[in-house]
């Protein structure tokens, strides 16, 4: 604070930052759990299942863990809502799609703007895979692609007021000039730490004030502490995430749908693993803008969406569809707490 303010003004002042920053992390975290809930039941999921994939994609651990990562922590709950502008907008013929299609570049700026260029880029990979895989194999795949790519460009403009001063202030930072060929793939996700996703805390605890004496994961991460402080999605997530994978193959709507979301969990995964993976860790080393972006853990963050959508299909599966009544209810109930 200005040497005139007094103590107790200041003190005041981290307050009001403190509440300011609470209420846009809870927001956010409504608005990821709400676009999660909506493109579920685009998708054509029931009430509870669409419920389970919003609790899941909102309220999991790599969402919770970014509330430390406030910037990211905004950028991954535009996620379902990009998917959702680019589903609704290029992939389906329904009333509304040109809005759907006007709205898309708004959001990707908005997910720019956040300052987190990696989940930015993220989103863009998944939004032209996602019209180019599940869109269909038709004629119009090709335009639907340019359509796509032009909507990318032009969010990325949007945000230039925020892009170009960052990218310029990051070409010129020491990020360019790393020294060590593995800098860049620090954090990478240890095999053994993976069991996490679906055991918490299976690493020790690293809310306690010396980590180092609890923490055994130590070991695994670089630094003795994890950059994403937990990776659980959940026993139950993961369950129902394989029972609605499997389940989609006698879906005629599912069916084209489940190999690109499946691929989005497996390749996060892998590409998380960085240096871990012999030959993929020196695949990403060389990699142009890996110097960039680096920490391929976070490269899990991609794969949390997907793995929301089919543990609510998953609910659907296990109900043979007769989800819209209590039995469906309590399934998802009991199954998401």
């Amino acid at each position: 604070p200005p040497p005139t303010t007094t103590p107790r003004a200041s003190r005041r002042q981290r307050q009001m930052c403190i509440r300011d920053s609470s209420w846009e992390i809870a927001l956010h975290l409504l608005l990821g759990g709400l676009g999660a809930t909506l493109l579920s039941r685009r998708f054509g999921v029931s009430r509870p299942g669409s419920a389970v994939a919003g609790i899941a994609f909102s309220l999991g651990g790599l969402s919770i863990s970014l509330t430390n990562h406030l910037g990211r922590l905004l950028a991954f709950q535009w996620m379902p809502w990009i998917l959702l502008a680019a589903h609704a907008g290029f992939c389906e013929r329904v009333p509304g799609s040109r809005r759907w299609r006007a709205a898309l570049p708004i959001l990707l700026a908005l997910q720019w703007l956040t300052g987190a260029a990696e989940l930015a880029v993220m989103a863009a990979v998944t939004v032209a895979a996602w019209v180019l895989v599940a869109g269909g194999t038709t004629g119009r795949s090709a335009r639907r692609v340019v359509w796509v790519g032009g909507v990318l460009v032009l969010g990325v403009g949007l945000a230039a007021v925020q892009v170009v001063p960052a990218a310029e202030m990051v070409l010129r930072s020491e990020r360019t000039q790393m020294d060590e060929s593995d800098a860049a793939l620090t954090w990478s996700l240890h095999p053994l730490r993976s069991a996490e996703i679906v055991i918490p805390g299976f690493c020790g605890p690293v809310d306690v004030a010396d980590p180092s004496s609890r923490y055994w994961g130590s070991r695994l991460v670089d630094f003795g502490f994890p950059y994403l402080l937990s990776l659980y999605l959940g026993a139950s997530t993961v369950f129902l995430a394989g029972i609605g994978w499997v389940g989609s193959k006698f879906d005629s709507r599912w069916r084209s749908w489940r190999w690109p979301l499946g691929g989005m969990v497996l390749g996060g995964l892998l590409v998380a693993c960085g240096r871990h993976l012999p030959v993929l860790g020196d695949f990403l080393a060389i990699t142009p803008g890996i110097d960039l972006l680096r920490f391929p853990v976070k490269a899990l963050l991609l794969g949390a969406l997907p793995a929301a959508l089919l543990a609510g299909r998953g609910i659907d599966v296990l109900c043979g569809g007769r989800t819209g009544g209590t039995r469906g209810g309590a399934v998802a109930a009991v199954l998401s707490a």
